[in-house]
């Protein structure tokens, strides 16, 4: 049976949080900070991707998705106080399956994916506000293995965030490289909240059985990671 962001909450979960920020006076600035967003990959322990998003402010928001047989990628989003900035995580579980590396042919697979994102990411010299929430549904993967190129699209079914994703990948041998583009936005409309889109780096596997991604990226105040698993017929 495949499984899909089994903690996915339906409507709407989006959190709206400040973080005081210990040894910052009133007259620093945002700027001095660093980047107010980032991402990443990681490793994944059991069925969590491993982050440093700070546990202490309850504003991490995390899931997988996983298909039998073939593996499970992990993802998160939240807020970091050390940075401080909002960051995202994603990665897909060591000893996966995937199964036979395919050179030649083309093949189709379908699965879920989920995606992690603190968005609308705002930060003074004291305090740090996102939006966190996740979105997860259906992907369809066409896999060209002569032109080494795997390309898909998916559609949100669940979730604080309404998204869809568009798959730009490259094959060789059995790892994936690429984008995945990622349209968001809130599943209720919200004042002050906004639609955008995030061209995320893709890292993942494919062969005979499956195909699993992770994927992360950044704009100017949104943080997200996600990914996917998928099967063959």
């Amino acid at each position: 049976m495949k499984t899909f962001a089994n903690n996915i909450r339906y409507g709407q979960t989006s959190l709206l949080v400040a973080l005081a920020f210990a040894g910052l006076t009133a007259c620093s600035s945002g700027d001095d900070l660093g980047p107010k967003v980032a991402s990443d990959f990681s490793i994944v322990a059991g069925s969590d991707v491993l982050t440093t998003l700070d546990p202490g402010v309850n504003q991490s928001t995390s899931n997988s998705v996983s298909e039998p047989g073939v593996g499970l990628v992990a993802y998160a989003a939240g807020l970091e106080s050390l940075a401080p900035r909002a960051a995202a995580y994603a990665g897909i579980e060591s000893g996966s399956t995937v199964g036979a590396t395919q050179t030649s042919g083309t093949g189709t697979y379908t699965g879920f994916y989920g995606v992690a994102i603190a968005d609308d990411v705002d930060r003074g010299s004291t305090f740090i506000t996102a939006q966190t929430g996740q979105s997860a549904g259906n992907v369809t993967l066409n896999a060209n293995f002569g032109d080494g190129t795997l390309t898909g699209t998916g559609s949100s079914i669940a979730g604080g965030f309404t998204t869809d994703i568009t798959v730009d990948g490259a094959i060789s041998g059995s790892d994936v490289s690429g984008t995945v583009l990622v349209n968001h936005q809130p599943a209720t409309p919200t004042p002050g909240l906004s639609a955008g889109s995030v061209t995320a780096t893709l890292d993942g596997l494919i062969g005979a059985d499956g195909a699993l991604g992770a994927f992360h990226g950044t704009d100017s105040d949104t943080a997200l990671a996600g990914g996917f698993a998928a099967s063959a017929p």
